[in-house]
């Protein structure tokens, strides 16, 4: 089953130059319904008048600046979030969600420096086995992580997955500025599943960044947690 058109798209078409009769119709239609309805307010502020031809003009404008300020207003307490800034390891959480490759090290920085109460992890089947090893080696209690294993190229199953986790985090009593996403693991299209995910959902995102030697190695000691998006502070 198809989805049902929006108005706004269905407003448009009935208005696209690119199809000359469909343009005329709509143009047609929409002068004469002006029309109508000026006359419709013509009659209910009683008739012709200097004063009335005042009233109709600048009540619209009224009307108009209402709604822009209205809208503006309402945008306002809306978080926007900032982009970047190198204060992500300052901030504890109590929910983190990582995206997992082969590679744990980031995953194991990231929980000593922040050390979230419960952990998300989103790997593949290829990663699993690594993630599992993380585990037992770290000692995580069963009920203080959730593990997601997801197609690496779905990104719509990565997305629904990432909410799942979020959803058993805020179920535990966690409010989405105590989560963080780290899309540093795993592959690109999981990165991007988790933060659109996250985007949505107004939740921060994180990042470890760190310096590479001439074998493309990172240096020890050079890691540091980053923002690709920050909400917290904007709450």
């Amino acid at each position: 089953m198809g989805k049902i058109p929006k108005l706004s798209t269905i407003f448009s078409f009935c208005f696209d130059p690119r199809i000359p009769l469909l343009f005329f119709v709509g143009t047609f239609v929409m002068a004469v319904a002006g029309n109508a309805a000026y006359g419709l307010i013509l009659q209910i502020v009683g008739g012709e008048s200097t004063e009335n031809y005042l009233k109709i003009i600048v009540g619209p404008v009224i009307v108009l600046i209402s709604i822009v300020v209205a809208g503006k207003l309402i945008l306002m307490t809306i978080p926007q979030g900032s982009i970047g800034g190198g204060e992500a390891f300052e901030i504890p959480r109590k929910g983190i969600i990582y995206t997992a490759g082969k590679q744990t090290d980031t995953i194991k920085l990231s929980l000593e420096k922040q050390r979230p109460g419960y952990i998300g992890f989103l790997c593949t089947k290829v990663s699993e086995p690594y993630i599992e090893e993380f585990v037992r080696t770290v000692g995580l209690d069963e009920d203080k992580y959730s593990k997601k294993i997801v197609d690496p190229q779905n990104i719509v199953e990565i997305r629904a997955e990432t909410k799942l986790i979020i959803d058993w985090m805020l179920a535990k009593g966690i409010q989405n500025y105590d989560i963080a996403v780290d899309v540093t693991g795993g592959m690109t299209t999981m990165s991007v599943g988790a933060f659109s995910m996250a985007e949505e959902i107004k939740i921060d995102t994180q990042y470890i960044k760190s310096e590479f030697d001439e074998n493309n190695k990172p240096i020890k000691k050079t890691q540091v947690g980053v923002f690709v998006k920050r909400y917290m502070d904007t709450i």
